[in-house]
């Protein structure tokens, strides 16, 4: 049986592919590769992958899209004439897009992973540029990949019910898979030379993800300016991530609550930005911070959630949209628009070590029950269905 997955969004750092869809697209890829060595996997990179050596096997061809670096010279729908061209000639017996999207033109059976529908949800959270480059995406594109497929998987019980509410997919063609998470460990001395590295003192609160309306970021800086004089051990809240959009009126919470918290003690400003960081300062932060706090106004998934319940740190966050599902009774929820509410949780956690102490121990047991093993493994049976009544190899 020959599969084909579009791999043009994995995960690659040097092409600014790092977000969700990377990382799944990366660790699905990677555990489908080594559960299943019979049948065949045809996987379509474009030329800014340098390397597609992890992916390389004896039951994978590798496709390049010859064409890709004039992509920005041709019109949109010639492009997607010539990919659905090129991937119609390798004569699948299915083809997976793990971003949503299929090639307009592409007519043979398919499978497409929705990871979230905050751009029909909240378009206020979007520059009008962007959202006038994605009218085709949102209008045509993804509404004509919703019909297409024979299956498509949703990362969440959320997502599917939005997907259903936008586009009234009915139920049997809907397979909700969730994500899974890298087990990693991080030593003392790895967190405590970060924290050394940043000059950060040894207690704090960490959000950690794209500088954005939706992280609600904002709000947290306002709860933490509220509980501030009642802090007692984590006096520090670190803000670390790349720039996304709309966030001029964050980085000025961020100099206004410094200003106003005036003055600091030991010298550490309350409210850190550290930018992008590296992965393994990533790792170091959540596994060396008091809590991870992630106030989030909507997720699809939420995995920096679940990454930081597997590396021990107790977890704070919404109870909205998908984020009660994945994280459980393992973490504090709050009502991210009540800033009242996130701040007597942040006091709740920095005063009451027995509750860390608990979250941490609740939050690595709660994600064991996610691994990218079984994510790989119900995809697989997803395939089984597309392409007939279970004729995959197994």
């Amino acid at each position: 049986m020959r599969i084909g997955i579009d791999c043009r969004k994995i995960l690659n750092p040097e092409a600014g592919e790092v977000g969700g869809v990377a990382h799944y697209t990366h660790y699905l890829v990677r555990e489908l590769l080594k559960l299943d060595e019979k049948n065949e996997y045809i996987l379509f990179f474009d030329n800014r992958i340098l390397s597609t050596k992890p992916y390389e096997q004896k039951n994978v061809t590798i496709r390049q899209f010859p064409f890709y670096q004039y992509k920005r010279y041709l019109p949109i729908a010639y492009s997607h004439m010539l990919i659905s061209a090129f991937i119609t000639r390798e004569k699948l017996d299915l083809f997976h897009s793990p971003a949503t999207i299929l090639p307009y033109l592409y007519t043979g059976r398919s499978v497409i992973t929705v990871h979230d529908f905050a751009i029909y949800e909240h378009a206020d959270w979007f520059p009008s540029k962007y959202l006038s480059r994605q009218q085709l995406s949102t209008h045509m594109l993804v509404p004509r990949s919703v019909r297409a497929a024979e299956k498509i998987i949703a990362i969440s019980e959320h997502t599917k019910k939005d997907l259903k509410k936008h586009f009234h997919v009915s139920e049997s063609r809907v397979h909700v898979i969730p994500l899974g998470v890298s087990r990693e460990s991080v030593t003392p001395d790895a967190s405590a030379k970060t924290k050394a590295h940043f000059r950060l003192p040894e207690h704090f609160f960490l959000f950690l993800g794209t500088i954005e309306p939706r992280k609600n970021i904002e709000g947290l800086i306002a709860a933490f300016r509220v509980a501030f004089p009642k802090l007692k051990v984590a006096k520090t809240l670190v803000v670390a991530g790349g720039r996304g959009w709309k966030n001029e009126s964050i980085f000025k919470a961020v100099a206004f609550a410094n200003k106003a918290l005036e003055p600091w003690q030991g010298g550490h400003p309350p409210v850190r930005f550290l930018g992008p960081v590296t992965h393994e300062h990533k790792l170091a932060l959540i596994a060396g911070a008091t809590a991870f706090v992630w106030p989030s106004l909507y997720e699809g998934f939420g995995l920096p959630v679940l990454e930081a319940m597997s590396l021990g740190a107790p977890v704070l966050t919404s109870n909205t949209t998908s984020l009660p599902e994945v994280v459980g009774d393992a973490a504090l929820l709050v009502n991210p628009n009540s800033e009242r509410e996130i701040a007597e949780a942040l006091v709740r956690l920095d005063h009451d070590e027995p509750l860390r102490m608990a979250l941490r121990e609740k939050g690595r047991e709660h994600s064991q029950q996610f691994s990218w093993k079984t994510t790989a493994e119900k995809t697989l049976e997803v395939y089984r269905k597309v392409a007939g009544n279970g004729t995959l190899d197994k």
